[in-house]
């Protein structure tokens, strides 16, 4: 358990910085691609194009608390 736990506080979140986002995360890209394949399988009530505007939304506002 000490080897999990000591000195993970200094570790690096490394998946809300944009330069690592196709390794660390997905590109808008991948998250429009896997939306409008499902959307082909399981209707939203919105479009794809609404729901990438939403998410992009919360990211800002996730951005915004991260740098606050």
């Amino acid at each position: 358990m000490n080897d999990l736990t000591s000195g993970f506080n200094i570790g690096t979140n490394y998946t809300l910085n944009p330069q690592f986002n196709e390794m660390t995360g997905f590109t808008e890209k991948d998250v429009r691609d896997m939306l409008e394949y499902y959307s082909t399988t399981c209707p939203f009530n919105h479009s794809v194009d609404k729901l990438i505007e939403l998410i992009a939304f919360l990211l800002r506002n996730a951005d915004h608390q991260r740098n606050a």
